[in-house]
C-alpha cells in the first residue's frame, strides 16, 4: 500500500473538519513512515510538527518507536520507553496514554506534570498530542505528536486522527506480520539449501543480525557431551563478540546463555535494567545494553543456543517473535539431518553386522570341523579340551545373541520374563543369583534378545571371576522412579585390589564394552561402581513403559 499526499489546499487551510479519503491506499507497498508524513504535512510547515508510532510490547511492557518523521535521528534511549503503572508524573505523555488507554492533547507540556523531556537531547516541544493505536480492546501502539509551538494541536485535530487511527492500528499489525514473513520466507531459503549443521547456524545467525540491523551483535553454540547438562559449549558461529569459531567455553561463564538453557521457557532475556550480576560480556569494546538467547530444541534435544546481544536498551518483541519462529524451522532442519545421518549410519552398521554375522557362523562351522578331526585322530577328548570347546561354543553363541539384539528394534519386554528365564541360566553355569525387592508386572524398553545376551553375560562373568571356591554367588535388585527400572548386578568374584583397577576403567573383565554399547544402542544407561560390601557393582537404568 502506499498513501497519496493530501491536497495542498488542505495543507494551507488546515482543513481536518471532514474525514474524507485522505489515507488513499492504493497498491502493496506501504510504510508506517509514509502514513504519518500524508498526514503530518497538513500542518502549516513553519509549526514543525513531527510524529512518531510507537509500537506497544506487551511482553515487557514497553513502548518502542517502529517509525517517524520530523524527529532527528533518535538514540536508544528515545526508542524504547519503559512503561510503570504507578504513577504518572515524569514518565511521559506515551506512557500515560498507553496505560489510561485515552488520548491526551496538551496545548503547553511545561504546564503538565505527566511531561518528561527526552534524555540526552535538546527539547523544543511545546504543544503534544498522544492517540492510543487499538484494535478492538487490544492495544497495538501510540501516535504520538509534537510541535515547538504552544497551542498548535485543536480538538479537530485530534477528532480527525481518532477517526483514521483505527486503519494506522491494523497497519502496525499487518506490516509486523508481513515484515516477519518475508523475513522467514528469505532466511528458510537460505538454509534449507545447506546440509552442513554449522552452515546453518551460522546463516541463520546472519539472517537474524540482518533483520535486526546495525549495533547488534551474536554467536551460536552446540553443547559438548552430554545433550541434558553440558559443561562446555563450542562456538559454531560469531559476528561482533569475542568469542571466535571453535572455541570451547564453559556454559558456566555464561549468564544468560547458561540461564536460557536451564529455563523450561527455552530463552532468556536480560537488560541492563535488571542489573548486571547474571550479564558476562562477550562483546568487544561495545556497549550491550541487552541480550536474548534462544534454545534451539526438537523433540527434546537440545542441538545449539542462539544468543543475540545489543547496544539498544531493549531488543524489540516483534524481533524476538521472529527470531523464534526462525530457530524453530532451523531446529527441526537440523534434527532432520541428524536423523537422515543416523538412519544412514545405523544402515552401514547393520549391513556390517550381518556381515561379521556370516563370518562368525562360518568360524563356528570350522572349529567344529577342527573338533571332529581332533575327536577323529585320538580316542577321546581330554576334560580340559571338552571345557575349552564348551566355552567357545558358549562364546560363539554369545556373539550371535548381541549381533542379533543390534539388529532389532526397541520393543515393550516383561523384565519378568526375563529375569525367570536369567535364574534358570543362573543354575545351568553353578552362579547362586539372590534376586531382591523384585517388582512384579514391569515392561521395560529394549530388545528381547538384549535383555537375555545382557544377563547371561554378567552371569558369565561371574562364574569366570568368581572365588576359586564352589561359592560363587550374584545379586539383583530393584527400584523405580518415574521413568525409570533402576535394577543393580552385583557378586563376589572381584577382589577387592582388582576392583580399583576395573573402576580406573583398566578392563579385565570380558564383555563390559560390548554392555556399553548395547545399552548405548536401547538408551539404556550404565554405571560401574563399588558396593557397599565391597563388590563390583553395576547399575542400570532400564525405560519404562
Amino acid at each position: 500500500m502506499t498513501f497519496a499526499k493530501s491536497n495542498a489546499s488542505d495543507a494551507e487551510n488546515g482543513d481536518f473538519n471532514k474525514f474524507e479519503d485522505t489515507v488513499g491506499l492504493v497498491g502493496e507497498e506501504y510504510t508506517l513512515e509514509g502514513f504519518l508524513a500524508s498526514h503530518i504535512e497538513k500542518f502549516p510547515a513553519e509549526h514543525n510538527v513531527r510524529g512518531e508510532i510507537l509500537y506497544f510490547n506487551k511482553n515487557q511492557e514497553l513502548l518502542e518507536q517502529i517509525a517517524y518523521v520530523g524527529f532527528e535521528e533518535t538514540t536508544s534511549v528515545m526508542r524504547v520507553r519503559p512503561i510503570k503503572k504507578a504513577g504518572f508524573d515524569g514518565q511521559g505523555l506515551c506512557i500515560y496514554a498507553a496505560v489510561k488507554r485515552e488520548s491526551v492533547l496538551v496545548a503547553d507540556v511545561r504546564e503538565d506534570t505527566r511531561y518528561t523531556t527526552v534524555q540526552g537531547q535538546s527539547d523544543l516541544t511545546r504543544a503534544e498530542m498522544v492517540i492510543p493505536l487499538q484494535v478492538g480492546q487490544k492495544l497495538v501502539g501510540i501516535l504520538n505528536l509534537e510541535s515547538d509551538f504552544v497551542g498548535i494541536f485543536e480538538e479537530k485535530h485530534l477528532a480527525y486522527f481518532e477517526q483514521i487511527l483505527p486503519i494506522a492500528a491494523l497497519m502496525i499489525e499487518y506490516e509486523t506480520f508481513k515484515r516477519e514473513e518475508v523475513f522467514l520466507t528469505r532466511a528458510l531459503a537460505e538454509i534449507t539449501r545447506e546440509t552442513d549443521m554449522e552452515v546453518i547456524l551460522a546463516k541463520t545467525l546472519e539472517s537474524v543480525l540482518s533483520l535486526m540491523g546495525k549495533n547488534n551483535y551474536g554467536c551460536v553454540l552446540m553443547p559438548v557431551g552430554s545433550q541434558q547438562s553440558p559443561g562446555t559449549m563450542k562456538v559454531v558461529a560469531s559476528r561482533g563478540l569475542l568469542v571466535e569459531k571453535g572455541q570451547h567455553i564453559s556454559i558456566e561463564q555464561l549468564g544468560v546463555i547458561r540461564r536460557a538453557w536451564q529455563s523450561k521457557e527455552g530463552f532468556c532475556y536480560w537488560s541492563e535494567e535488571q542489573g548486571t550480576e547474571e550479564y558476562t560480556q562477550i562483546a568487544a569494546e561495545k556497549d550491550i545494553r541487552s541480550e536474548y538467547a534462544r534454545v534451539l530444541e526438537v523433540a527434546g534435544r537440545v542441538v545449539a543456543v542462539l544468543d543475540i546481544e545489543s547496544s539498544s536498551v531493549a531488543i524489540s518483541e516483534r524481533f524476538k517473535r521472529a527470531i523464534e519462529r526462525l530457530t524453530e524451522y532451523a531446529a527441526a532442519l537440523l534434527y532432520g539431518l541428524q536423523e537422515k545421518g543416523r538412519a544412514e549410519r545405523q544402515e552401514g552398521v547393520n549391513a556390517a553386522l550381518v556381515a561379521v554375522e556370516h563370518e562368525m557362523h562360518n568360524a563356528a562351522g570350522m572349529f567344529g570341523i577342527l573338533l571332529s578331526e581332533v575327536r577323529r585322530r585320538t580316542d577321546a577328548l581330554s576334560p580340559r579340551m571338552i571345557t575349552l570347546s564348551r566355552g567357545i561354543r558358549t562364546r560363539f553363541g554369545m556373539a550371535r545373541t548381541i549381533m542379533k539384539s543390534f539388529l532389532e528394534s526397541a520393543t515393550r519386554v516383561k523384565l519378568d520374563d526375563i529375569l525367570a528365564a536369567s535364574e534358570q541360566f543362573a543354575q545351568q553355569v553353578g552362579v547362586d543369583l539372590t534376586m531382591q525387592e523384585l517388582m512384579p508386572q514391569v515392561e521395560v524398553l529394549g530388545s528381547e534378545t538384549g535383555y537375555k545376551w545382557l544377563f547371561e553375560n554378567l552371569l558369565l562373568n561371574s562364574k569366570q571371576h568368581g572365588p576359586d571356591t564352589p561359592d560363587k554367588k550374584a545379586w539383583i535388585s530393584m527400584r523405580q522412579d518415574d521413568q525409570h527400572i533402576v535394577l543393580e548386578y552385583w557378586d563376589n568374584g572381584q577382589a577387592p585390589d582388582g576392583l580399583e583397577t576395573f573402576l580406573e576403567r583398566n578392563f579385565k573383565r570380558r564383555g563390559v564394552k560390548h554392555i556399553k554399547m548395547l545399552c548405548h544402542r536401547y538408551n539404556w544407561h550404565i554405571a560401574v561402581a563399588k558396593h557397599e560390601n565391597g563388590s563390583l557393582l553395576y547399575r542400570f537404568n532400564f525405560l519404562r513403559c
